[in-house]
């Protein structure tokens, strides 16, 4: 459990203090819920589990649930070099190596 801070009288710097070694990410609990059918409405706008995007004539493909989550997760496919995309920092991996750094984003 983290300190007891809400009794404590202490400023905001000795609250961060006493919890910069508390371990937050552990603390949470994360289930999954099955439903049966969905609880969306009929116009909500739904993300593909896959997608195809072309850039400058390159193909690259972006899978939801990929089975390799490396470099990121989801993460872009270049079908002719085999390059992967990581989609936050830019970075180009071939077989877990970094190759390149894409420098600005790219709209289509």
């Amino acid at each position: 459990m983290p300190p007891n801070l809400i009794f404590k009288e202490l400023s905001s710097e000795q609250m961060i203090a006493d919890l910069k070694d508390f371990d937050f990410i552990s603390r949470f609990q994360i289930c999954s819920v099955t439903l049966k059918k969905t609880i969306l409405p009929k116009s909500f706008a739904r993300l593909s589990q896959r997608a195809q995007v072309k850039v400058y004539g390159e193909i690259w493909k972006i899978h939801l649930y990929d089975r390799d989550p490396f470099p990121s997760n989801p993460h872009a496919h270049n079908i002719e070099t085999n390059l992967k995309l990581h989609l936050g920092t830019g970075e180009l991996v071939k077989k877990r190596q970094l190759v390149s750094k894409i420098t600005k984003k790219i709209y289509c």
